[in-house]
């Protein structure tokens, strides 16, 4: 049987913020490096929600993002 909840540790990756997704989520959601994810907060109910997201026109896959960002290691 699944868990009903995961924790996650937050930590600082140059300025950001990141949280790693639970294998069995990535599994659940099939989810790739390079795809991309929606997060809603209901406020007034005090619930956060995510799930995988398409943009129009995107990719999936380790493919979809820039490569040349410095912050993966690509070039200058």
């Amino acid at each position: 049987m699944a868990a009903d909840y995961f924790i996650a540790k937050v930590y600082r990756q140059h300025n950001s913020l990141v949280i790693t997704v639970p294998r069995e989520v990535c599994l659940a959601l099939q989810l790739k490096a390079g795809q991309h994810m929606v997060f809603t907060w209901q406020q007034s109910e005090g619930k956060f929600k995510f799930g995988k997201f398409k943009p129009e026109g995107a990719k999936d896959g380790p493919d979809s993002g820039n490569t040349y960002r410095k912050d993966q290691g690509g070039g200058t």
